[in-house]
Parts: structure tokens; sequence; C-alpha cells
């Protein structure tokens, strides 16, 4: 309906800090004059967070397009035009065809990115939605990945200090974001990936987390949730929010989910040859 022309009830929501909503009751939109088109963001408050939301329920869901929900996550992380969101389903659908031994499907997809890639560098002379927000932000100037914006200049200048304090035993904790006077103190704003973590809980903080998230998958161990636990990690690589609620009671449900399933599946192909013999 936005799309198209409908206009919708909607209002401007300025009261983060960091983020400028234009929000439509059932979605925000983030756009600034420089975008080609607004990007998708849900309910959420970035277009990536919706997209890497929808990519962990697709992987727990295993991909089955035939349900209409999973069609909808799957809308929903592309409209996010979130390179983030986009190398994690790539990235999750890749673990999903080992886990079932489709290794040639891998290999078709692996084409069908790179084909898409050659396409949208080529129309209109990269002038194009996929091009600009996806592929060529994959690509590499002066040794960076363009799309390399998880911090900022000041943020790793701050960073390189701390790793040679002993502050990087137990993080910089509270001191990371500023005074409650002075907010524009927050080294960490506008920052995000495994640094900023880091650099807020440290060695202490950061192997506990790692630690709880292996013993965990351990207690209901399979290759389905061994492939959701590499999701889990990488997506937290990108954002690091491994124990914000939102993302962590997913986490805490699917694991045991995806290992049930799984027996149960073999439970169910011994029963099948077992009355075949």
């Amino acid at each position: 309906m936005f799309f198209i022309g409908i206009p919708l009830p909607h209002y401007l929501d300025t009261s983060d800090p960091y983020y400028t909503h234009e929000v439509f009751y059932l979605f925000n939109l983030n756009f600034s004059p420089d975008q080609i088109v607004p990007r998708f963001a849900g309910v959420f408050l970035e277009p990536g967070h919706l997209g890497t939301m929808c990519i962990f329920l697709l992987y727990i869901n295993k991909f089955k397009l035939k349900s209409v929900g999973n069609i909808t996550l799957l809308l929903g992380a592309l409209l996010s035009l979130s390179l983030a969101a986009y190398g994690l389903l790539v990235i999750a659908f890749s673990i999903y065809l080992i886990n079932i031994k489709k290794v040639f499907w891998l290999f078709i997809f692996g084409i069908l990115f790179g084909f898409g890639w050659v396409i949208s560098a080529n129309y209109l002379n990269g002038d194009n939605i996929m091009y600009q927000f996806i592929y060529h932000r994959f690509e590499f100037e002066n040794g960076e990945m363009v799309g390399n914006n998880r911090t900022s200049s000041y943020f790793d200048s701050e960073y390189s200090k701390y790793c040679s304090t002993e502050r990087v035993i137990t993080g910089m904790g509270q001191d990371a974001f500023g005074s409650e006077k002075n907010a524009s103190n927050n080294i960490t704003i506008g920052c995000a990936g495994y640094k900023r973590y880091f650099f807020i809980r440290g060695i202490i903080g950061s192997m506990l987390t790692i630690l709880f998230l292996i013993g965990y998958y351990w207690m209901y161990r399979s290759k389905y949730s061994f492939g959701f636990l590499i999701v889990y990690i990488i997506a937290n690589f990108i954002r690091d929010y491994p124990l914000k609620p939102i993302w962590l009671f997913l986490f805490i449900m699917a694991i045991p989910i995806l290992t049930y399933q799984s027996k149960k599946n073999n439970t169910n192909k011994h029963d099948s040859l077992a009355y075949l013999s």
C-alpha cells in the first residue's frame, strides 16, 4: 500500500538520540535524501534488526517457502536492503544446504548470487537499488570493504588505547556510554559489532557470554542446532546483541526445538526402515 502511493497515517519520531523514524503504526521507515528508496524496518529500530530476525526465523523454519509465513519473512529480509541481513541470509541458507547434504544446490545458489552481482553492476551503470545498497558494499577500496561501517574512526582510536590498558580485563562498562549530563561522551554511539561488545564487557564478560552460548548448545547438540549457533554468533559479530531478550529468548527456545525435530525425523526414518525390512 505504501509503495503504490496510498496515503497512510504516520508521524515523525525523533525521540531516539541516534534514529529518526517515520512511524506508520505497523512499520517504521528509515529514509534519508541520499537513498533511492526508503528502507523497511518493520517494528524495529533499523532495517538490519528486522532482516537479522527474519533470517533467524527462516533458519529455524528450515527455509520452507511453501509456508506463507516464511515467504513473508523472506520478503521482510529482502525489503530491509540490509547488507548484514543479505550476508547472513547467504550464510544461513548455505549452512542449511550443507546440513541436508544438498551441496549441488549450494553451487547453484552461489552462481545465482554472482549472476545477480554482474547484472546489478552493469544495469544503469550500477545506479540501481541492489548494487548501491548491497553488492557495491561487498567490494573493497583501499584495502577496506565499502560496507564496513560498524565503528567510527573515533571509536577505533579509543578502542586501540583501551586494548593496551588493564580495563581490557573487565571492560569499560557504563563508562563507555558517557555521563547522564553529557551524553556526547558516549564513545559507542553509531557503532555496533564484536568490538563494541568487547569494549564494554572486556575479556571476562565476553568469555562468559561465549561459554554460555556454547554450553547451552552442547546440552541440545545436533547438526541443526550447531548451524543455528554459527548463524547466531556471526549475527552478533555484526550487531553484538547476544544477551538482548528479543534475540536471547529466541536462541534459548530454538536450540532444543531444532534438536528435538532432528531426533524425531531420525526416529521416524529408522521406524520406516524397520517396517520395510
